[in-house]
């Protein structure tokens, strides 16, 4: 009796050591990826539309610009201002933008049956983080009172949103050409450097 007592005794112990015994924690397996963050092929990247390279270019912008502030909360991101621009560097962006503007307005100018009546419409966004580039390329049709209103949205009319681009924005179809109509409505915001152009256009 008193044999088996001790047994008993020792076994309760050993339950009672591996009972105490911390279990080992296991690590999480940190994530390599940003949740949410959409990952592309070049092939990819070459199909989606203009639009959907805008939504992608932001989105990325966004995430960097949380990185940025996460590790240097003091630190401010902000779009370049007229003053880090330099002369030849300014003419360059605002070329390429009008030629931008006047390609993918064209583009986008295809055949609807609203167009018979000129009430087909279009709107195209632009990724300008300078507000200078934008002001220089409207700088012939505004005035220099008028600029200090800001460009939270204007309206031109055909023959001055053409003068800016510096180009007439005819669309073809395989019968016709299609042109603009009407007001051409522009919005501009600082916060995000997106210029979104919009307007009608249809048959002449």
């Amino acid at each position: 009796m008193k044999a088996q007592k001790r047994t008993l005794s020792d076994s309760e112990s050993e339950s009672d050591a591996r009972a105490s015994t911390p279990k080992p924690i296991k690590k999480a397996r940190k994530s390599t990826q940003a949740p949410g963050t959409p990952h592309h092929t070049a092939e990819e990247l070459s199909q989606l539309s203009h639009q959907e390279l805008i939504q992608h270019i932001l989105s990325l912008q966004s995430r960097l610009d949380a990185a940025n502030s996460s590790t240097t909360p003091t630190s401010k991101s902000a779009a370049p201002s007229s003053s880090e621009l330099s002369k030849e560097l300014l003419a360059k962006k605002v070329t390429q933008l009008r030629d931008l503007m006047e390609r993918q307005i064209r583009k986008s100018m295809t055949w609807k049956p609203s167009c018979k009546t000129g009430g087909a419409t279009f709107s195209q966004d632009f990724l300008v983080p300078a507000e200078e580039v934008v002001r220089t390329v409207f700088r012939g049709v505004v005035s220099e009172k008028d600029e200090k209103k800001g460009w939270k949205l204007r309206k031109f009319g055909v023959e001055e949103f053409e003068k800016a681009v510096d180009e007439e924005i005819v669309g073809s179809t395989r019968y016709a050409s299609l042109y603009l109509k009407g007001d051409v409505t522009v919005r501009y915001s600082a916060e995000n450097g997106i210029m979104k152009c919009s307007g009608r256009y249809g048959l002449m």
